[in-house]
């Protein structure tokens, strides 16, 4: 699902993957996302285990935890688990978007 803008920012290439089959599955070999954003707390499983999934992923691969959840202790789990970052959504929405425009441009 096409995801066009975001707090006011426009992202002509950004896609939802909704619900996945499987939690590798953004980061299959072929798969085209540079760049997945994960919530810790999810309806099914938790965002750990897709951040475990994704620790095979290609160099040009991110995932980012955005939540509202960003304790020391879940920004620690997830670096652990494989996050590149970990940002709160209602206090660090600003660099968040900064690394994605970073990452887009890559």
């Amino acid at each position: 699902m096409p995801v066009s803008s975001f707090e006011g920012q426009q992202w002509p290439n950004a896609r939802s993957s909704g619900r996945l089959a499987r939690l590798s599955e953004p980061f299959a070999p072929r798969a085209p996302r540079r760049l997945a954003v994960v919530d810790v707390l999810l309806k099914v499983g938790n965002g750990l285990q897709v951040l475990r999934a994704g620790r095979g992923r290609r160099n040009d691969q991110h995932i980012v935890v955005l939540t509202n959840y960003a304790t020391p202790d879940i920004r620690r789990k997830s670096i652990e688990c494989g996050a590149d970052a970990v940002f709160d959504k209602s206090t660090e929405i600003d660099p968040f978007l900064e690394l994605c425009r970073q990452y887009s441009a890559e």
